[in-house]
Parts: C-alpha cells; structure tokens; sequence
C-alpha cells in the first residue's frame, strides 16, 4: 500500500513539475526571455504535456525576424501534430496552426483539402477561429465547384 502512495505521490508532483514548465515558459516569453521559454516548453513536451508542445511550435513559426529563436516549420509542424492529437489544450491550437500552415502554405505546400480537415478538427475541438475558417474553405470551395459546373455547362452549348 504504501508503495501505491508513492507512486502516486511521484505523479502527481511529476504533472505539477510538467504544469509549471508550461507556465514558467509562458513568463520567459512574456519577459522576452525566448531561449529560456524555448526549453522549458521542450521539456514540458518532452515530458508529454501537449501545451508545451503547441507553445514550443508556435515559437518555431512566430520569431520568423529572428529574434533569438531560428524559425524552423518543420518543427512546428511536428510539434503541432503532436499537440493536435490531444483532446486537452493545445489540441485544438495545434490543429488550427496546422491548418494555417496548409492554407497559406507555410513550411508545407499549399493544400487547400489539408487546410479544411485541420480547421474541421480544431473547430471540433472548439476552437471557434477554426470553425470560421473551415466555413471560409467550404465557402471557397462551394464556389470553385459551381464555377467548374457553369463551365462544363457552357461547353456543352
């Protein structure tokens, strides 16, 4: 019995540790400190909490001037599927990001269909901005499909 309480005792002090990483990296990044938020956000991911991950992706993509943190989309990529596996926060951030990346063709080629599925994802996720773009996409592609139609139909005349 007294094994189980150390056991659990060690998770839960192990989430704890995990927890602050994540909000000690968010303080770094807010005091500008970005190689410091860039390692606790590693560990925290490391450790399997998504948030560090879907932080540590957004600082691949957003120091795109360079500021003490190399922009790398492929690890962003990475770190945003990671994270938009998971139901809990980060979840549905991470598969918007993803869904970003598609649609502007970000560190991937641009893929419309990609774009939807993520944003589809993230707004199951309840992600609202990834529901709007999802509907811009349905929208968008509404349109091509009508125009391809009305084409069709006009070369058959």
């Amino acid at each position: 019995m007294k094994v189980h309480v150390k056991i659990l005792l060690a998770l839960i002090l192990n989430m704890n540790l995990m927890a602050d990483n994540v909000d000690d990296g968010l303080q770094a990044y807010n005091n500008k400190d970005y190689i410091k938020a860039e390692k606790l956000w590693e560990k925290a991911c490391n450790n399997g909490n998504t948030k560090g991950c879907f932080h540590l992706g957004n600082l691949g993509v957003l120091y795109k001037n360079g500021e003490d943190v190399e922009q790398d989309y492929n690890k962003a990529k990475n770190l945003w599927e990671k994270a938009c596996e998971n139901q809990d926060y980060g979840g549905g951030g991470g598969c918007y990001n993803l869904g970003w990346m598609y649609y502007e063709g970000r560190g991937v080629e641009y893929d419309l269909k990609k774009a939807a599925q993520y944003y589809k994802k993230a707004c199951d996720r309840k992600n609202y901005t990834g529901c709007s773009k999802y509907e811009t996409i349905i929208s968008i592609l509404s349109k091509k499909l009508e125009q391809y139609a009305n084409d069709i139909a006009n070369q058959k005349k």
